[in-house]
């Protein structure tokens, strides 16, 4: 960028807060995009070094988009989409559990940024920044509060053999892998709700899944081709092995955590495949997989946890699979 086109308008060039720069600093790929994307924003480039500029918004309009850019390139898109089914959970937990739930999102957070800490002292970097979702989309997950100690521990499991043994680099959601062990290690411990096909559906929490989903599709964080397979692949094994007394293939979209597990879960960067072709049979698996365990075992899970994390240790599979057959047709 030259002098003189710096120089235009020197009064409407601000330095940006504190907190974005030490985002930006830390994140130097996604702050090119935003830059690239934001006509509000640019980008100074000094002996090799980024430095970033707002433009001082003169409208409200201004503002708006700007914000908007700074949340569509920050790790709080996330949180955002899962705030409405969260507030849905506390509201249906009733005055007296909500505040235990929300002991338990604010626990999930301290144990995942306290190893983050640990970690990163250990390694000389900076913590990881988005405990928070983490925290969410475990509370989230869960039927109803849980023990302390089960909690405590599948919330250590989760973070650090999901993510921090592997160098900061998740090979599965971590939530995904905190719920795994809590189910697999208290399987009484009412981290999956039992007799899914008699439960009572909510459709209020489904319904407050899609603004959500709506706001990551706009991000291109929801890949919609897993999504729309997942719901496939559930209603055709719904309809082929229906069982006397089961619900309607579409009732199970409302059905437990299968909307949040399909749209937060399951199509999680970490777990999801990432060619075209995989995530469309990735989808259809993880759906057809959910249906099955319910209609299969005789305890009638909710599924979705085991049938993400099945898809989620296949997904490097079939990315490789369709790769080499595309490549060798």
């Amino acid at each position: 960028m030259g002098r003189s086109q710096r120089q235009t308008n020197p009064r409407r060039s601000i330095t940006l807060t504190c907190w974005f720069v030490d985002y930006c600093s830390a994140n130097i790929v996604r702050c090119k995009e935003f830059s690239a994307h934001s006509p509000l924003v640019i980008s100074v480039q000094v002996r090799g070094l980024v430095y970033f500029r707002a433009l001082q918004p003169k409208t409200a309009r201004d503002t708006i988009i700007l914000t908007i850019h700074w949340f569509r390139h920050n790790d709080l898109s996330l949180s955002l989409a899962l705030s409405p089914p969260l507030l849905v959970r506390f509201i249906e937990d009733g005055a007296d559990t909500a505040p235990v739930r929300l002991a338990l999102l604010a626990m999930a957070f301290s144990v995942a940024y306290a190893w983050s800490a640990v970690f990163a002292r250990r390694l000389g970097q900076k913590p990881e920044n988005n405990q928070l979702n983490f925290a969410m989309l475990f509370t989230l997950m869960l039927p109803a509060p849980v023990g302390w100690i089960g909690a405590l521990l599948a919330t250590s499991f989760g973070w650090v053999f999901g993510r921090e043994v592997f160098g900061g680099k998740a090979i599965l959601s971590p939530a995904l892998v905190a719920l795994a062990f809590a189910i697999f290690s208290f399987p009484k411990g009412g981290y999956e709700t039992q007799l899914i096909l008699s439960a009572q559906p909510s459709l209020l929490l489904a319904l407050s899944c899609l603004p959500g989903a709506v706001w990551l599709l706009w991000n291109g964080m929801l890949p919609w081709r897993i999504v729309v397979g997942a719901a496939a692949g559930a209603a055709a094994t719904a309809l082929l092995f229906a069982v006397p007394a089961a619900p309607s293939w579409w009732q199970h979209f409302v059905l437990g955590s299968f909307s949040i597990g399909i749209l937060f879960l399951a199509a999680a960067r970490e777990s999801a495949p990432n060619t075209e072709k995989a995530r469309w049979l990735y989808g259809v698996m993880v759906g057809a997989l959910v249906i099955t365990i319910r209609l299969a075992n005789p305890d009638q899970p909710d599924g979705v946890v085991l049938a993400a994390l099945l898809g989620g240790l296949f997904a490097p599979l079939l990315d490789r699979a369709l790769s080499w057959r595309t490549h060798y047709e």
